[in-house]
């Protein structure tokens, strides 16, 4: 199968972090670099903070592309500012991906260890007795191939819960959206995970963007500037992504960041304050498609070398009395 290349997309991510007076020191991990593999090519990255910062490139467990920096002087505030442009690739249509693997060859070629971080419950996706009953009610089930089974839980999970920012948490569980009967993509995505791997499925959380204006009910003009899915592995084709918020197979529109076992493994930004008044963030994310031809254009902020030698990050290594999630 051909994959064609569309126009490439910039991403202008911006994040500030409001403290009040009275911080001295300002530990964050950043995973705001996209991808650069089958799916998409990572053509410039740069990223920049206020107060001035030198980020530090490492890789976390999962192979995400972070950058940690250390701001040690009195601030009432941070500023981080990351752009990117990302060349995507055209995927196969759901169409093509049908029928492409039986349950026998997947639970075969699945295990057994060889994908146990992302068939085994994690913090946020857990089996539990709300799952079963919500699989009973919908008459959700293993239909004849994985495909069909993963495409149809997507169209049910789009069908049955209520898109409402504000209506969970980043520590919302999957089975919290269950009990709300709402919540956001990254709720979606962790019950999709949930129904995945009950099935044997191997899956992972994805953090990114979706670039696409359209109209509601597919809140895709502003909420989902940064977004969140699900990718489940295939024998033979690999990780296919499914976004049960819009009730569509990953497809160029999409930009891949980081993965991990659910949103804790993979939150945009993570770190800890010492002092302040207060704690509050904004984020505002910018994409924009360029043309074909166009030289990514330069970033006045720190270049992130790409082969900059790496080491294990986790978000253990970071202090915990006071932290930030987005």
């Amino acid at each position: 199968m051909s994959l064609e290349l569309p126009s490439r997309i910039a991403v202008h991510h911006s994040t500030v972090f409001e403290h009040g007076y009275g911080t001295s020191c300002c530990t964050m991990l950043t995973r705001l670099c996209p991808c650069d593999n089958r799916d998409q090519r990572l053509l410039s990255f740069s990223i920049s903070t206020t107060p001035a910062a030198t980020p530090i490139a490492c890789d976390d467990s999962f192979g995400n592309r972070c950058h940690l920096f250390n701001i040690c002087r009195a601030t009432s505030h941070v500023h981080v500012n990351a752009s990117s442009i990302v060349q995507t690739l055209k995927l196969p249509s759901p169409h093509e991906l049908q029928a492409m693997t039986s349950w026998e060859e997947l639970h075969r070629e699945a295990g057994p260890g060889r994908f146990w971080h992302f068939l085994a419950p994690s913090k946020l996706v857990k089996p539990s007795k709300l799952l079963n009953a919500f699989i009973d009610q919908h008459g959700l089930s293993q239909k004849p191939d994985p495909f069909a089974a993963l495409r149809g839980a997507c169209s049910k999970l789009h069908a049955v819960l209520e898109y409402s920012p504000g209506a969970t948490s980043v520590d919302t569980t999957a089975s919290g959206i269950l009990q709300a009967g709402k919540g956001v993509c990254q709720d979606f995505a962790h019950l999709m995970l949930a129904l995945g791997r009950r099935w044997g499925v191997p899956g992972r959380y994805v953090s990114g963007y979706m670039h696409e204006h359209a109209p509601p009910p597919h809140h895709s003009v502003s909420e989902l500037a940064s977004h969140a899915w699900a990718e489940f592995w295939f024998p033979g084709h690999g990780w296919i992504g499914f976004d049960p918020t819009n009730d569509t197979v990953v497809d160029h529109r999409f930009v891949k960041v980081a993965t991990g076992r659910d949103y804790t493994d993979a939150a945009p930004t993570r770190g800890v304050v010492l002092g302040g008044e207060f704690g509050t963030m904004r984020v505002n994310v910018r994409m924009e498609s360029l043309v074909e031809c166009e030289t990514p254009p330069g970033s006045d902020g720190y270049n992130a070398p790409m082969d900059s030698l790496p080491w294990p990050v986790s978000n253990k290594d970071l202090p915990s009395n006071t932290s930030h999630d987005q």
